[in-house]
């Protein structure tokens, strides 16, 4: 299969360019089977997000502990040890 392109561009001498595009290997190409690279990046990137998520969060949480104990620390107080349940 041919597409063909017709578009202005600007010529000497004015007119049209043609372009020939050859889309035979595409259909070949999309419809392969034997591709299972492409679940092994897109699993690998799944795995990536998930450690970048988890990461994220663990350094969200221990920059707001740090944050509240500076701020109990500046605002004078002696006590700010954190206490746990029990």
């Amino acid at each position: 299969m041919v597409i063909f392109f017709r578009t202005h561009v600007a010529v000497s001498g004015g007119g049209y360019v043609i372009f020939h595009v050859d889309c035979s290997g595409i259909s070949q190409a999309m419809t392969d089977p034997d591709q299972g690279g492409n679940r092994l990046g897109a699993i690998a990137g799944l795995a990536i997000a998930v450690v970048l998520l988890v990461v994220g969060l663990w350094l969200a949480r221990e920059l707001s502990a740090t944050s509240k104990m500076q701020d109990c620390l500046m605002s004078g107080r002696t006590n700010c040890n954190v206490i746990p349940a029990q």
